[in-house]
């Protein structure tokens, strides 16, 4: 090979041919053009970008080959900060002959001759388009999952899957995990991992299955929930969503961007829907228990009230059947309180003693009561009675004597206090007046005033996760009743929590006269109830007091007796609910047929709105199940003497 004069090993043209081959074959699009401006070269890569055969392109403004959506005078932007600058670098976009645009990374820079001259532009650019769609698909999932997750906190990220690393982490990981975004490696985050579910609807269950088509790019994205445990020992749920970033020469997936969100608010949210579907089907079996329960205590009650009379008070088993009546009574309350549960937490008010609504509460729980704490009460004689649903104050004792249990770490006091109390003034939620006070002390380690502010939100709990219900539900409780909640506690000083509601003074109560088992004088009572059981203690009870007793066993029984019976029929006992028609669709039929006969409402359940609707129509009496002889005596009498 001969040399040239200046040394060089090639001639000049067979260097322009080399640096020409150079630049057709990269994969970056290349468009040099003059300092006025007009493209003197583009190789087959820019081309190919703008679908244009090469040749057509020369001579043209750059700005022809660019989108008009772009920033108007974007291209003589570029060109003047080359020019004074010396380069310039950012995103571009590009239409292509057919309409559709793109979008380039593009790098300028002059090119000047030996003298140091400008004598052209030089403007390479990158293809980032796919790159842009998936940050585009990410932004989506996010805005997607950010309206279906309240108050969810996002935490955007890029991870290396060849390093294991992230590229980048929001600072936001900081409040989320507690971890420092810089260098974090995804093992740190993999050690807090407790639980992965995926939730994309169209991927394997199988977690690492998941994660391997992902790799693959055999899905399009990435969607799981995780269970992630704290240093602190707190748990939270995840959402981790990402789509899969290729590499622009392999073509393979060789990254990931993607966002972590907080939704552990949400998570509650489910399960809570969760228990609640199964609280309804657990209501539904409870109420179908403690219906027949109480069905089979008026057996119990009324057969030994029965016997109790036959034998007299002075027998020697009297007072074994006086227990057995105390226990049937008892095992109706338990009934009764089951009937509660089934409704749902519905109300259903009657004049409740506080003082004994607490030694109830203390008896049924006292097995439960740890051997380390000790429980004191404090209960004045002449308690006010209040207006309330029986079974949501047991609730509200029991949820606060079972947080102020909880808060004791060792051996401890809880204590139970009651007292009455005249509000001179309103005062908060309170109105003047007589209330009844409960005040629930221990000597447990004490709230903080940040505590103390959030003890009455759903969820929050200091002691367990998953807990923090009780105390909600005890202050949404206390202000349905007209009531209100004072707390005072210091750290290591124990807490004292005071509920006060309106109370009924002993004037406005009535007074009930001692039950005297009146007799009957031969009227006729139709008793209607579907239970056998029922219908034949309630037969042998009318008539030992003297009664002419009609049984039907079903609603539609009843109106035929009350269509075909000759005679006079004083009195019904309906049952509100039978499997044929309930008590609702008797009374009316009756009331046709037999305008003279009273009726008395007779039930397993409490007085309800059902139970209501009738006696406002005219029914005269309302007998809840079990019943003591004395109590169906004394309401049969003041029905027929009404």
């Amino acid at each position: 090979m001969q040399r040239s004069e200046k040394g060089s090993l090639i001639s000049e043209e067979t260097r322009n041919d080399i640096l020409r081959h150079a630049i057709e074959g990269i994969t970056e699009s290349v468009v040099i053009s003059a300092l006025d401006n007009r493209i003197l070269f583009v190789n087959q890569a820019a081309a190919r970008l703008f679908g244009r055969p090469a040749g057509e392109l020369i001579g043209l403004s750059p700005s022809l080959i660019h989108s008009p959506h772009e920033e108007k005078n974007l291209v003589d932007v570029i060109h003047q900060a080359t020019l004074e600058h010396g380069s310039w670098q950012g995103e571009i976009l590009n239409r292509h002959s057919d309409g559709h645009e793109s979008t380039s990374w593009l790098t300028t820079s002059i090119i000047r001759n030996s003298a140091g001259e400008p004598i052209a532009l030089i403007g390479i650019g990158r293809d980032i388009t796919e790159r842009r769609r998936a940050e585009r698909a990410l932004e989506h999932s996010h805005e997607t999952y950010r309206a279906a997750i309240e108050n969810a906190a996002g935490v955007p990220y890029q991870l290396d899957l060849v390093s294991d690393t992230y590229v980048f982490m929001s600072e936001g990981i900081r409040e989320l995990l507690g971890l420092e975004p810089e260098g974090l490696a995804r093992d740190r985050i993999r050690e807090m991992v407790r639980e992965v579910i995926v939730v994309d609807p169209e991927g394997d269950r199988d977690p690492r299955k998941y994660g391997e088509a992902f790799k693959e790019g055999r899905i399009s994205r990435h969607l799981v929930d995780l269970r992630v445990e704290l240093a602190s020992g707190e748990e939270k749920w995840l959402s981790d969503c990402s789509l899969p970033l290729r590499d622009e020469i392999t073509g393979e997936i060789t990254a990931s961007i993607g966002i972590l969100q907080d939704i552990t608010q949400r998570k509650r949210t489910e399960e809570a829907l969760r228990a609640t579907s199964r609280m309804e089907a657990t209501s539904t079996l409870a109420g179908g228990i403690a219906h027949d329960f109480n069905n089979l205590m008026v057996a119990v009650l009324g057969n030994a009230s029965l016997a109790l009379r036959e034998l007299g008070e002075d027998h020697p088993l009297a007072s074994m059947l006086r227990q057995i009546e105390n226990a049937a009574e008892q095992a109706g309350h338990l009934a009764q309180q089951m009937l509660a549960f089934a409704r749902g937490g519905k109300y259903q008010t009657r004049l409740v003693n506080l003082n004994e609504s607490i030694r109830e509460a203390l008896r049924l729980q006292s097995r439960a009561i740890p051997p380390r704490i000790s429980v004191k009460t404090e209960l004045i004689d002449n308690l006010w009675d209040i207006l309330a649903d029986p079974s949501q104050m047991n609730q509200v004792i029991m949820n606060l004597w079972i947080n102020a249990i909880e808060s004791i770490t060792g051996p401890g006091t809880v204590t139970l206090r009651t007292e009455n109390i005249e509000i001179p003034k309103s005062r908060g939620a309170l109105r003047p007046g007589p209330h009844v006070a409960l005040t629930v002390a221990d000597t447990g380690v004490g709230m903080s005033r940040e505590t103390q502010a959030r003890l009455f939100e759903p969820f929050f709990s200091t002691k367990f996760q998953g807990r923090g219900l009780g105390m909600a539900a005890v202050h949404g409780i206390v202000t349905n009743h007209g009531g209100q909640i004072e707390i005072e506690s210091e750290l290591g000083k124990g807490s004292r929590l005071r509920v006060l509601l309106p109370a009924r003074l002993p004037e406005a109560q009535a007074t009930r006269e001692p039950d005297q088992s009146p007799a009957g004088k031969g009227e006729t009572i139709l008793v209607v109830d579907d239970e056998e059981t029922v219908l034949m203690v309630s037969k042998a009870m009318l008539e030992r007091l003297g009664y002419t007793v009609l049984l039907a066993e079903s609603a539609r029984e009843a109106i035929e007796l009350a269509h075909s019976h000759e005679g006079e029929i004083h009195l019904a006992i309906l049952d509100m609910w039978m499997p044929d028609l309930g008590g609702t669709e008797v009374f009316p039929a009756l009331r046709l047929l037999r305008p003279k006969t009273r009726v008395l409402i007779c039930s397993g359940y409490e007085l309800d709105d059902s139970a209501q609707a009738l006696l406002d129509e005219g029914a005269c009496g309302f007998i809840s199940k079990p019943f003591r002889l004395e109590t169906l005596a004394s309401q049969l009498r003041a029905a027929l003497s009404g």
